[in-house]
């Protein structure tokens, strides 16, 4: 399907559609890189630290 002269700006708005779907899908996955990292370090300092205190309470 060609658009001509009479409907110029469905290609424009299309692209800028696009480009900005494609900014926040950039943005969804640095965030979810971030929350993840995040957690894992959360649960490694729950982990050592409940394992610290289960050393401590068992000397």
């Amino acid at each position: 399907m060609r658009c001509g002269a009479s409907c110029p700006y469905v290609p424009r708005l299309g692209v800028r559609l696009l480009v900005v779907l494609l900014i926040f899908g950039v943005l969804f996955r640095v965030l979810f890189l971030v929350v993840a990292v995040v957690l894992i370090f959360v649960v490694l300092l729950v982990f050592c630290v409940f394992l610290f205190f289960h050393a401590w309470y068992l000397r």
